[in-house]
């Protein structure tokens, strides 16, 4: 489970606004 956390590059967290901020800067590198 801890690979989302590795995909993200942050630590594991229940801060939601720092695990949105991290999904955030990733959506631009994915393709639809």
């Amino acid at each position: 489970m801890n690979i989302c956390w590795e995909i993200l590059g942050i630590e594991p967290t229940t801060d939601l606004e720092c695990i949105r901020q991290a999904y955030l800067a990733l959506l631009p590198l994915i393709p639809p």
